[in-house]
Parts: structure tokens; sequence; C-alpha cells
């Protein structure tokens, strides 16, 4: 399996898809969000 570690600062981002996270530490504020609207999302 590869894996790609990745330090952020406080107050930037990154985007995956779905499935793909490893591993969450206690400072990860967790977000999902539909990138194109509800109905973009729910036609998938």
């Amino acid at each position: 399996m590869q894996a790609l570690q990745i330090d952020l600062r406080q107050g930037e981002e990154i985007y995956a898809e779905a499935g793909t996270m490893l591993f969450m530490g206690p400072g990860i504020d967790l977000q999902a969000r539909m990138q194109g609207g509800l109905m973009k999302g729910l036609m998938r």
C-alpha cells in the first residue's frame, strides 16, 4: 500500500477522494463537503 504524509499549517486545506484517509490524529478537524453542490453529488 502506498501512502503520502502531508504536514499542514493551521488554516491550510487539502482535498482527497472519498475512502482514502488512512489515519486521523486528535488535532485534525475533519469537515466533509460536496464539491459542486447537492444535485451534482446526487448525480454521481
